[in-house]
């Protein structure tokens, strides 16, 4: 979900997180009111996903809002604080982060849009091999060198009988193995 897809973009002035369960946490937003419009609050559908960059965090909600708010202006007004005073009487067990607890949470689960993205190097491979009983024989594989330097060594080795060869999906599913994933393949039947 980017800023250009959701339904609502809200930038409060002030802002806090809360903890509502185990694994839900919240946007609490609040714009200053003036002579005519008073203190204003919101609180977001729950935080599904975060981006940052710099200082500027973006909340992306289950409701598909958005809150983007500056790193420094994480707190709240009075106004704010007697909402969640009297939030905290209906849920007592509302926990209001505070700006060391929400960079502990969140550092972690941020889309960094200043850190660049960890590289896979794929180095394709060819071998070949000229016989003159069976002809030309060929083999396909790849060197990939992960982001914490892994070698993953699919050497292809073309002979008469049996070459060694690796296809693109091979290569791919090594990777896929490496970090962890296990890949099924289902064919589905046309119409």
């Amino acid at each position: 979900m980017t800023k250009q897809e959701t339904k609502n973009a809200y930038k409060p002035d002030q802002w806090l997180v809360v903890k509502v369960a185990d694994d839900l946490y919240k946007v609490f937003g609040v714009w200053s009111g003036g002579y005519l419009h008073g203190d204003q609050w919101r609180l977001n559908s729950g935080i599904e996903k975060v981006e940052r960059n710099g200082l500027i965090w973006t909340f992306y909600g289950y409701s598909g809002s958005a809150y983007e708010v500056h790193q420094d202006s994480y707190g709240s007004t009075a106004y704010g604080w007697g909402v969640i005073d009297s939030a905290k009487q209906q849920l007592p067990n509302l926990q209001i982060l505070t700006k060391a607890e929400f960079l502990e949470v969140f550092e972690d689960k941020v889309n960094n849009l200043n850190t660049p993205l960890k590289e896979i190097e794929i180095t394709w491979l060819s071998d070949s091999h000229d016989c003159d009983t069976c002809g030309l024989n060929w083999a396909d594989g790849a060197v990939v060198v992960m982001p914490d330097s892994t070698k993953i060594e699919l050497i292809p080795e073309a002979n008469c009988y049996e070459s060694t060869h690796y296809n693109p999906d091979d290569v791919y599913n090594a990777i896929l193995k490496h970090l962890g994933y296990s890949v099924r393949h289902e064919i589905s039947p046309t119409k």
